[in-house]
Order: C-alpha cells, then structure tokens, then sequence
C-alpha cells in the first residue's frame, strides 16, 4: 500500500485513501499517519481532517478527535458528517471526564433524536440533577 505514497508522494487523495484503507484494516496508527500527511500536504482539505478525527476517535482521542473534527467545519461548514463526528466526539470527552449529562446532550444531539432546552433536563432524566457539570 505504502507503494502508492512512495510512487506519488505528493498526491493528497492517495495519503487520504490510504488511510481509509488503514482505518478499515483497524490499523489506526498507520491511518492517522496518513491523514496527516495528506492535511501536511494540503491544510485546507477538510475530508481528511474529518477522517482524521474518526481515526483519533476509534483510539479513544476524543479531545484530538473534536479539534479535528472543529478545523473540519471552519474549513467546510457544511460537512454534515463532521458536524455528527463533533457531537459524537464531544460526547464521549464529557463521558470520560464524568460530565454524563452533557456527553448525553450532544450523543443525543449526533443522532438528531432529542434535543433538550437545558442541562437540568438530562440530569432529571439521568436522576442526577445535583451534579454540577
């Protein structure tokens, strides 16, 4: 696969598609390494800062995860699947530091499902409505 990149080493789609590749094959450090050669190449594709934030997502990155995903959407705002990719990322960053009711709103707000007025909504609904995140 590397054949591709040493062949056309400036060519963006191919460090792009190849990390879709790696990502497929679960390989994930080797895909992060290709979307950032691809955004090192050209830092305004915002598909592989997408990608790229998929990657870091699957690696548990969420916090690299939603920058990639934020210069994604500064770059092509209307990028539906960046603006998923962000909420979902979001949503599990406030997971893993606890915030359960704010990484509930912004899952639930990936999938377009519900969509609540305030935080005090999902904390009653979590039975947690004395935390304070």
């Amino acid at each position: 696969m590397n054949q591709a990149i040493q062949q056309d080493p400036s060519n963006v789609a191919v460090h792009n598609n190849l990390g879709e590749a790696y990502r497929a094959l679960n390989r994930l450090d080797d895909a992060v390494r290709c979307y950032r050669g691809a955004i090192a190449l050209r830092p305004e594709y915002a598909n592989a800062h997408n990608n790229l934030g998929v990657a870091l997502s699957k690696q548990g990155k969420f916090e690299d995860a939603v920058d990639s995903f934020r210069k994604a959407l500064a770059l092509k705002p209307d990028l539906a699947t960046a603006r998923t990719n962000l909420f979902k990322a979001l949503g599990k960053a406030y997971l893993q530091r606890g915030q359960h009711a704010n990484g509930l709103e912004m899952i639930l707000r990936s999938t377009g499902f519900i969509r609540f007025k305030s935080n005090s909504e999902i904390r009653l609904i979590l039975g947690t409505e004395n935390e304070t995140n």
